[in-house]
């Protein structure tokens, strides 16, 4: 599975690299366009995890034998995982609203735009948000997710547009306080123990 989200990643990242374009299809249902310079540095981005994994296991492989397997896994997941994670967050930044070819006036341009906007702060929203669901890193995300889901209700009900995306950011916003409470008790007790705290209740 990793190693055809791995070749997935390459042949992505190098038509990205050759062309300055992605397809819109794939991230947004075509309501995007994905092109650019910043498209090019998403390519580099996608082809990196081949070279890590494979310089990683080398170098774990000369210093650790056998054992080498468990850890270049590891590092196989974290790599496909964050590099996952990095480029959904970064589309959201680069891709623009794909207006078609037409007569549109002002307003209704105005309008495609903010929905975009909306669109991205909703999607983010929701990949901090399932982010957060794995780790502490939770209490850097969740708050994050909870700004731009905030901020797309508040765009939505400023301007009458985006409605579909209201369930999403009203749902993520509830799950980001949910999963920041948890993990933020999760710490606390940590440092607590840690610290000495429960000791006695240890003992």
């Amino acid at each position: 599975m990793l190693l055809i989200l791995e070749l997935a990643f390459l042949g992505f990242g190098i038509y990205a690299i050759f062309t300055g374009k992605m397809s819109g299809f794939l991230f947004g249902g075509g309501k995007y366009k994905i092109e650019g310079t910043a498209v090019r540095l998403l390519g580099v981005l996608l082809i990196l995890p081949f070279p890590i994994i494979f310089v990683s296991s080398f170098i774990l492989m000369l210093f650790i034998g056998e054992d080498a397997l468990l850890y270049a896994s590891l590092i196989e997941i974290s790599v496909v995982v964050g590099v996952a994670i990095i480029a959904s967050i970064a589309i959201r930044f680069i891709r623009k609203p794909n207006i078609p070819e037409g007569n549109f006036s002002q307003v209704e341009i105005d309008k495609l735009e903010i929905e975009s906007k909306i669109s991205r702060k909703s999607t983010g929203a929701l990949i901090y948000t399932i982010t957060g669901a794995f780790g502490i890193v939770s209490i850097i995300v969740c708050p994050l997710a909870f700004l731009y889901a905030t901020q797309a209700i508040n765009l939505i009900k400023k301007h009458n547009v985006g409605e579909q995306h209201l369930k999403t950011a009203v749902y993520t916003r509830g799950l980001a306080i949910f999963f920041f409470v948890i993990y933020a008790c999760i710490a606390a007790v940590f440092l607590w123990v840690v610290l000495g705290g429960g000791d006695k209740y240890l003992l």
